[in-house]
Parts: C-alpha cells; structure tokens; sequence
C-alpha cells in the first residue's frame, strides 16, 4: 500500500488542529469538538472539489492527487504554524461545556464518565480494526458502491458511463468520491471502509456537541455519545463501504451548525451550514427529507433574530450546497433529462443470478 494513502488523513488532522488553534487565539478555549466538525466539513469541500476540479480535465489519476493533497496539506501546516500559541492546559474530563453559557459541574461521578468513555473508545477501536482488516463485502458495495469507483478510476472522471446498474450513476456520489481518492492513493481497497468508520467517530463525537446546543450538561452529552455508538445498525455499518454512516455525519454536522447559526447567527456559521447541507445531499437521497425540518427550525430562528436581512444568508447556504451538487446535478440532467433521479422499484432489474427454466 503506498503511503501517498495517509495524505488526506494528515490533511484532515491538521485541518482539525488549526480549527483548534483559531478557537484558543480568538479567546473561545478548548473546542476540539467543534474543531472536528469544521476541518472535516472543509476537508469534505475539498474532496468535492479536488474530484470534480480534476474529473473535468480528464486527470483523476494518482499524481494529480498527490499533488493536490499534498498542497493542501502543506498550506494547512503552514497556517498552523504561522499562528502558533503557547499550549494551554487541556479541559479537565469532568466539565464539558454547556452551550457557550458556561461551564456546568458533571452531575456523574468521576469513574461512570471514565467508564462510559472507555466503553465507547472500544466500540470504536473494535469497528476500526475490523474496518482495516475485513475488506468490503456488502451487498451495496458490490453492485454500486465499488463499481462506479472502479469505472471513475478507469475512466479518469466522474462522469456517468453504460451501465445495466442504473443506481451506479445517478445515486448521490459523496461518499464514493472519497472511497476513490483512497483507492487511487492506496493502490488497492485496504482503507475504503474507514470512510464509514470515520463517519462513525465524527457522529460519535457532534452528537454530544449537539445536546449540548440544546441544553445537556457533561452527563448528557456522555450519555448522547454512548447511545450513537451502540446504534446496532452504526456498529455493523461502521466497518463496510456503504455510505449511510457518511450522511449521518453530515447531517450531525448540519444540526449542530443550525443550532449555533440560530444563536449566533453569522457569515461564518453560515457557511459551514451551507457546506453540511451540501455535503450531506451529495452522499444520499435521504439527506433531502432530514435536512428538511432543520432547514425550516433555522428560517425561523434566522427571521426572529435578522428579519427580512437574513435573505443573504439564506442566499448564501443555498449557493454553497448548489455548488458543491451542481456537478452531479448537470451530469443527471444530461442523461436523464432531470437533476434527482428517483428510482421506481417495480422496474428495478435484478442484481444477482436466478433460477430459469
């Protein structure tokens, strides 16, 4: 396996690690959390953008992508240094903070916080070894998921192809983007189900950011992350190459960007809600009907405290997601004449052997 592999991952941690920088600089403390959810947003952009960028020359290929990763990389580190601040002491295990209104004594002892933490530390570990060594095997992954990653990869582009498979080609691509860029790197499938498996990681952590938005103490927040992680369908899927755990994140990530956003609403929270929104309905059709009620808590929030001035902030989220789609978008309406493309299940061709005679 080439090491060239490891490039978006060093990204996507340095990313993290400069969104935790600028929250110490600007006076915000310790937000690791919140931290997490803005690099890995923007390290989601820049797959998008690194992919469609590249699809439409024709140069999806192993070099181009080194390059890429690498200068995002190295931009990143360059930031992180240049605005380097003496380490402050990490924020004690027993007090989490409430919501930005202040931080609130954890009401568990000490030792079920430990617990809870160390039991959800396994779940992880577990499913991320698991992830590493099992290599895909699912059902979706070997008649969609896998397939338009290997045509993309012999193809050099994104773009739709023939195919008796009709999903392969107008399902939202989000997930497989990246599952491409690991396999182009990699050289092989060794590291395609850690995308899942980062998904899970990342709900596992904004859940406990997003009941703290709405008013959990530590306890609460513990108690969030220990139920996301032991979701029975989360557990199994956290180690395949499907893409459900990747959209879950996303809209995790939305949710906690709308309830900042109706607090303290603001061009840069905007953005990131914009970029959710968008990443989530590149990965899957069902990010259309949770996104929904979320977009509608936030046009409500944002009229009560803007009035009719939030329109450019509404303009603003809009124009971001339209443009992290529009590529997928155009492609389908070249073929199909439409945008989204809803499959009908009577007519939906068999993917596996049958019985004749």
């Amino acid at each position: 396996m080439s090491a060239a592999a490891l490039l978006p991952f060093v990204c996507l941690v340095l990313l993290v690690l400069c969104f935790g920088q600028a929250a110490r600089l600007s006076g915000r403390g310790h937000r690791w959390r919140e931290a997490l959810l803005a690099g890995a947003v923007v390290w989601g952009v820049l797959v998008v953008a690194f992919t469609e960028g590249l699809s439409l020359l024709g140069l999806l290929t192993w070099p181009w992508l080194v390059a890429l990763w690498s200068l995002a990389a190295a931009l990143t580190a360059f930031l992180l240094v240049r605005r380097r601040d003496s380490a402050a002491a990490p924020l004690p295990l027993s007090t989490w903070s409430n919501g930005g209104r202040g931080v609130r004594r954890n009401r568990l002892p000490e030792r079920m916080v430990v617990l809870a933490l160390c039991g959800v530390g396994a779940i992880v570990v577990i499913a991320g070894l698991t992830a590493i060594v099992a290599p895909p095997n699912t059902y979706d992954s070997m008649t969609y998921h896998l397939p338009r990653v290997m045509h993309w990869i012999q193809n050099q582009s994104v773009g739709h192809y023939p195919t008796h498979i009709p999903r392969q080609l107008h399902f939202p691509p989000g997930a497989e983007f990246l599952l491409t860029h690991l396999h182009i790197l990699a050289g092989n499938d060794r590291l395609l189900n850690l995308v899942q498996w980062l998904g899970m990681v990342g709900s596992v952590v904004g859940v406990s950011l997003v009941a703290q938005q709405l008013g959990a103490a530590g306890a609460g927040q513990v108690v969030a992350s220990v139920v996301a992680a032991t979701l029975p369908m989360g557990m199994l899927q956290a180690s395949s190459t499907q893409n459900d755990y990747v959209v879950t994140f996303w809209l995790v990530c939305l949710a906690y960007f709308v309830l900042v956003a109706i607090r303290r609403p603001g061009r840069g929270v905007s953005v990131a809600v914009g970029a959710s929104l968008g990443l989530a309905l590149l990965t899957k059709a069902t990010a259309y009907l949770f996104a929904a009620p979320l977009l509608m808590w936030l046009l409500v929030g944002y009229g009560r405290s803007m009035g009719w001035r939030c329109y450019r902030h509404v303009i603003l989220i809009a124009a971001i997601a339209l443009a992290l789609n529009l590529g997928h978008w155009l492609r389908n309406t070249d073929l199909y004449g439409t945008p989204l493309v809803w499959e009908d299940g009577a007519s939906t061709p068999s993917y596996t052997n049958e019985v004749s005679g």
